[in-house]
């Protein structure tokens, strides 16, 4: 089941949603005419299934060029779909945040570091590279060994343009 909660002020909207993305997710069908800026926070994001990409790619493409998208706390299923899927981000929106999944060598115990723009990562674009920085102290909450970032950095951060030396 999916929930999302709009709120408008003035010409921006914020998008709460909860739950799964499915081809019937609510935001896909919600009034955004008049608008100038959206804002998506993921955080309370559950499950995306293919119908959900397919609806989500759809109702990007049908969205005003000139409105402005910022996606905050992108959970690792969403950030696998940006770098993906064509179309799935489109060109001028931005994430402003986005988790990264760790891992403790030790024990297995995972969990999942909030990365924001600006402090951990900047997006690139045709005039400048974007970069990554993780987060390196993680201490696992179950051994106290540090947890390492748990993806393949080349995929995980392809969104980012990083150019490479």
């Amino acid at each position: 089941m999916t929930d999302v909660q709009i709120t408008k002020k003035g010409t921006i909207v914020t998008a709460e949603i909860s739950g799964n993305i499915t081809g019937e997710c609510p935001l896909f069908s919600a009034d955004l005419s008049g608008i100038q800026e959206l804002w998506i926070d993921l955080s309370k994001m559950q499950y995306l299934n293919s119908l959900g990409v397919k609806h989500w790619v759809l109702w990007t493409g049908s969205l005003k060029p000139t409105l402005k998208i910022t996606m905050s706390k992108c959970p690792s299923s969403i950030i696998n779909q940006v770098n993906m899927v064509a179309g799935f981000l489109p060109s001028a929106a931005i994430i402003e945040s986005f988790y990264i999944p760790y891992s403790c060598e030790k024990c297995s115990q995972e969990s999942s570091l909030l990365h924001e723009n600006g402090k951990h990562f900047v997006m690139g674009n045709p005039q400048r590279p974007g970069w990554i920085t993780p987060i390196a102290t993680n201490p696992c909450p179950k051994c106290k060994v540090d947890m390492e970032p748990d993806v393949v950095f080349d995929q995980y951060f392809a969104f980012l343009k990083i150019k490479k030396a």
